[in-house]
């Protein structure tokens, strides 16, 4: 049995380990055998704030305003280790950004162990 100290050192490892995240434009269903977003844009790699609260970790990104102009938002995903690996990809409605937009993702992850 992991004891609730080992969850907790789980949960500082990861939070650590988040990095940056990043949008695209393809909708695909994620996958759990995904590597990578299905087409980043470039220019939306930014840092991500993370917060730990018990068990969650919340992690915050934002597109700002001169960001991604002109392009049909789908996609966003969050990278670990280094910003080498993707850790979590999510797909949403369709976003036109535009050069007044500022998008702001919250994603928060639940770490337990299955009793």
């Amino acid at each position: 049995m992991i004891l609730d100290q080992g969850i907790s050192r789980i949960i500082g490892l990861l939070a650590s380990d988040i990095g940056q995240s990043q949008s695209g434009t393809d909708g695909t269903t994620p996958a759990a055998t995904d590597t990578a977003l299905g087409a980043p844009i470039v220019d939306t790699l930014n840092d991500s704030t993370i917060e730990i609260a018990g068990k969650l970790i919340t992690v915050t990104s934002t597109i700002s305003s001169t960001q991604g102009i002109g392009e049909d938002i789908v996609e966003q995903g969050t990278y670990v280790n280094g910003n080498t690996e993707l850790f979590d990809r999510i797909v949403h409605a369709l976003i036109a950004k535009t050069d007044n937009t500022e998008v702001t993702y919250i994603k928060t992850f639940y770490v337990d162990r299955a009793d």
